[in-house]
């Protein structure tokens, strides 16, 4: 299964939509058009140090009681 990343536009501004997995791009394409969603992409690689680096900022700013 690959996953593949979706947009869609709503009162003309532009926003992330679901996910969907599928076993091609001819089936992912399908089941976007029938959501009315378009392909962005297909996700191959989640880089954890980004998303680490990202959550220990996050947490940085927290204020401890």
């Amino acid at each position: 299964m690959k996953t593949y990343i979706t947009s869609y536009s709503f009162d003309g501004d532009n926003y992330l939509g679901p996910e969907i997995e599928a076993e091609s791009l001819d089936s992912a394409t399908e089941t976007a058009k029938e959501h009315g969603l378009i392909i962005c992409g297909e996700m191959t690689d989640i880089l954890q140090s980004i998303v680490d680096n990202h959550l220990i900022k996050k947490l940085d700013n927290r204020v401890l009681h």
